[in-house]
């Protein structure tokens, strides 16, 4: 069992972190403060750690490094040779898109739990977390970096591309 640390309204900060924001995966041997208690929600969820953050790394957006190249003013997967990159920039894509994005804002923890309703957190703590049965409401607890100001811009010569 891992025990997920969440956001509370006590450490909720709009615009940095929100409430049902994943801080970090433990171990169920992993003793809490009471400090952490008092400002941390804790969830147990079935699986260990690395199963936890295994299963979440394979729902975050991908995020790949592009390279703008003076010679022709677009980006590309690869550096320019020997020349510097006239930019250097982190685009992301969602699953199922063949489009690429700029990321310019991103979020501090990009894992929230707040879309969950109170049966799935429950069956996240009974049924294991590779199980597919959990697959249909998993997907809801990433947040969107699409969502976010200024990362709707495609970088339309990496569409159909992969690094």
């Amino acid at each position: 069992m891992a025990q997920v640390l969440i956001i509370k309204a006590e450490t909720a900060r709009d615009g940095l972190q929100y409430l049902g924001d994943i801080v970090g995966v433990f171990s169920d041997t992993h003793v809490f403060s009471s400090t952490e208690l008092d400002v941390f929600g804790v969830l147990i969820i079935n699986g260990t750690v690395d199963d936890v953050n295994a299963r979440l790394s394979q729902l975050k957006p991908r995020i790949e490094m592009a390279y703008l190249w003076e010679s022709d003013g677009k980006y590309h997967w690869v550096e320019d040779g020997d020349v510097e990159p006239l930019e250097q920039i982190d685009v992301y894509q969602v699953e199922g898109s063949n489009k690429w994005y700029k990321l310019i804002n991103d979020f501090k923890f990009p894992v929230n739990l707040a879309g969950l309703t109170p049966e799935e957190k429950q069956l996240l703590e009974t049924i294991d977390i590779n199980n597919p049965s959990v697959d249909s409401f998993i997907r809801k607890i990433i947040k969107d970096v699409a969502v976010l100001s200024g990362n709707n811009v495609e970088v339309k010569e990496l569409r159909n591309s992969t690094p």
